[in-house]
């Protein structure tokens, strides 16, 4: 997998997952069941579900890039390591 394609990867697999529940939690606050909150305020209503809503590709954004940067280390090693046994397992 090439490093471009792994951080698209990993940031859809995230928004697709916080998306959702940023959604839920937004419907909650729309119905003014659970809080939306910012800085210590609570905002219910459709403040509270455009907060919910426009936190998630924030939250994608950062939980993508931290597992890339740990990923994409491994990713190198393993294309490194792959290409050696390859060439080991022809030669032999």
């Amino acid at each position: 997998m090439q490093k471009g394609k792994l951080f698209s990867f990993l940031f859809r697999g995230y928004f697709g997952s916080y998306g959702f529940l940023s959604f839920v939690f937004g419907v909650f606050s729309l119905c003014g069941v659970m809080p939306a909150n910012l800085n210590g305020t609570s905002y219910y209503g459709i403040t509270g579900f455009f907060i919910t809503i426009l936190f998630a590709p924030l939250f994608a954004l950062i939980f993508a890039a931290t597992s890339w940067i740990f990923i994409a280390p491994g990713l190198i090693v393993y294309d490194f390591f792959a290409d050696v046994f390859q060439n080991l397992r022809r030669s032999s």
